[in-house]
């Protein structure tokens, strides 16, 4: 399946699209230049998962987790990698964890990153 995207605005709606039929457990391994709609993608598939409120890449902080109770699954956790400078960092904030989980869906932003380290 291809998407093109010619605009945030279309960058969001493929999010979005994407979340609607998303499986449980689910891992989206996001990767770009800078500037290249990973954070507008990873806004519109926490919108079509239900998430509310505003929706920031969690770059300062690694990770955000957002509580979910819909089609089986208790969270979507968006993670952006961009700031990693240690493996250590990802135990830290307890990524792994969230990984191995069937109830839960993640989108990884700069998700190379986690390769580098």
């Amino acid at each position: 399946m291809n998407y093109i995207s010619r605009s945030p605005q279309d960058t969001i709606k493929i999010g979005l699209k994407l979340a609607k039929n998303v499986k449980k457990g689910r891992i989206f391994a996001l990767v770009g230049d800078m500037g290249g709609g990973k954070t507008y993608f990873a806004k519109g598939f926490a919108r079509g998962l239900g998430v509310r409120g505003v929706i920031n890449s969690p770059t300062f902080v690694l990770m955000k987790v957002y509580n979910l109770h819909q089609r089986g699954l208790s969270a979507f956790c968006h993670v952006d990698a961009y700031r990693l400078r240690r493996l250590d960092e990802v135990r830290e904030v307890g990524l792994p964890e969230y990984l191995r989980r069937s109830d839960v869906v993640c989108v990884i932003e700069w998700a190379d990153k986690l390769r580098r380290c």
